[in-house]
């Protein structure tokens, strides 16, 4: 299998800086290109409307942390890269994304924490894994180190 071309979700998560950091190693192992795509979900820019929240900004905030922070990891580790935002439902466009890009490969970072909304619908990794045509990673986050627990022996 080549690895041309990887699409990674990114998200400012934990998860997607995981996925990053794995997708960068493949990467440059393999002289691959890079698509970073950040999704926006349009239901939650017409929540914040709703608020009369200024929704523009989080669009704003998003390109610019998709050009900088977010996308460190590969620029450092010699990486090309370009990267994308979207507007819609996150899973179909990352997977219209992998489409047009020719994705060899979509990587995508595990989240530790689930709301109720993702347990009705499913999260987004969960829907991208099932109607994808082309392989999904889904990168784990590394669990911390948890403290023994001395339970005192009698005697």
């Amino acid at each position: 299998m080549t690895l041309e071309r990887i699409l990674v979700g990114v998200d400012g998560s934990t998860g997607a800086q995981h996925a990053l950091l794995w997708c960068a190693e493949v990467a440059g192992d393999n002289h691959s290109h890079v698509y970073a795509v950040h999704a926006i979900s349009n239901t939650w820019l017409m929540e914040l409307e709703a608020l009369q929240l200024d929704s523009a900004l989080v669009t704003r905030k998003a390109r610019s942390s998709m050009v900088g922070q977010w996308t460190n990891v590969l620029r450092e580790r010699g990486v090309e890269c370009s990267t994308d935002v979207v507007v819609g439902d996150p899973a179909s466009s990352l997977l219209e994304r992998a489409a047009r890009y020719h994705a060899d490969l979509i990587v995508l970072g595990a989240s530790r924490h689930r709301s109720l909304r993702d347990e009705l619908l499913g999260g987004t990794a969960h829907r991208v894994v099932n109607r994808s045509t082309t392989p999904v990673v889904v990168v784990p986050s590394p669990r911390a180190p948890s403290k023994p627990s001395w339970v005192p022996l009698p005697g």
